[in-house]
């Protein structure tokens, strides 16, 4: 089982990247399950300055070496933990 302080080093500060390999963003906060300890979600700082956030679920996400590829993101306030 992954602990939250392993799940927050994996995910934290990598650039997401959508399933064309397109830059996203970078990875600023992991969001946890309540119950079970394991990453559900992750915050992405869009936009030119990184001005906007974005939701992605780590379902169906992985991690090639400094880039998250995202699933899929919802928009800021779409679908949020």
């Amino acid at each position: 089982m992954t602990s939250p302080q392993d799940a927050q080093q994996q995910y934290l500060c990598h650039v997401a990247v959508d399933a064309e390999g397109n830059r996203i963003g970078k990875i600023t906060k992991v969001y946890l399950d309540d119950q079970t300890g394991q990453p559900l979600w992750v915050l992405v700082e869009t936009g030119l300055f990184g001005t906007r956030q974005s939701f992605a679920p780590i379902h169906g996400s992985r991690v090639d070496g400094r880039a998250g590829r995202a699933g899929g993101v919802q928009g800021s306030g779409q679908g949020r933990p």
